[in-house]
């Protein structure tokens, strides 16, 4: 069933927010949590903090991944992606463009977490699996984005599908992506993202 969530993106800032709801696959793949779990992209990177009740050498607020950014409004346009086509999109049930983003490197491994410990095994040859997304062909809301997938072992869990009628295009409130005081120069230990990046 779908979980609900919230994107927030300001450019001049170079500030990206994702709020993902408890039970979401990011928070609990990538944090070992049932809670749910906030990204906050940064000029410093990519920190995540987890809502709700935590366990005692559970950190809160941390710099996970230094090197993972915000992305640009026009990362995919210089992805060069490949055009599909018109596709029906069953989830919002919209007639949508569609491009694969098959110049990017696909995943090559998948990382499981058993208890405390990480591991990673190679994915099986060959894996065709990439990113897609899709946009709004007409209307009212042509252009507007309806889904970002993500491929590999989420099997779907992983995609976003926006809701066009709540996208608000306009300045942020900069309170949107403040972080504790005490969080900025904290970096996360043995996140299960940390151990993806160590293996690729």
């Amino acid at each position: 069933f779908p979980l609900r969530g919230v994107l927030y993106y300001d450019w001049s800032k170079k500030r990206q927010r994702i709020d993902h709801a408890a039970g979401s696959y990011e928070c609990v793949h990538f944090y070992d949590t049932q809670q749910a779990c906030t990204m906050v992209f940064s000029p410093q990177g990519l920190y995540r903090v987890i809502h709700g009740p935590i366990s005692g050498n559970e950190q809160r607020c941390c710099l996970d991944l230094p090197n993972l950014t915000t992305p640009p409004p026009d990362w995919a346009l210089h992805a060069n992606p490949t055009f599909d086509g018109i596709v029906h999109d069953k989830y919002s049930g919209q007639e949508t463009y569609q491009w694969t983003f098959d110049k990017l490197e696909p995943p090559s491994s998948v990382t499981t977490r058993t208890k405390n410990h990480l591991t990673s095994q190679p994915l099986p040859q060959p894996q065709q699996e990439y990113h897609t997304t899709r946009e709004v062909t007409k209307g009212e809301n042509s252009g507007k984005p309806v889904l970002f997938s993500f491929p590999g072992m989420a099997k779907g869990r992983q995609d976003f599908h926006y809701d066009v009628n709540s996208l608000i295009i306009g300045p942020q409130d900069e309170k949107l992506f403040e972080l504790p005081d005490d969080c900025w120069h904290v970096k996360c230990t043995n996140t299960k993202s940390q151990m993806m990046r160590e293996y690729e």
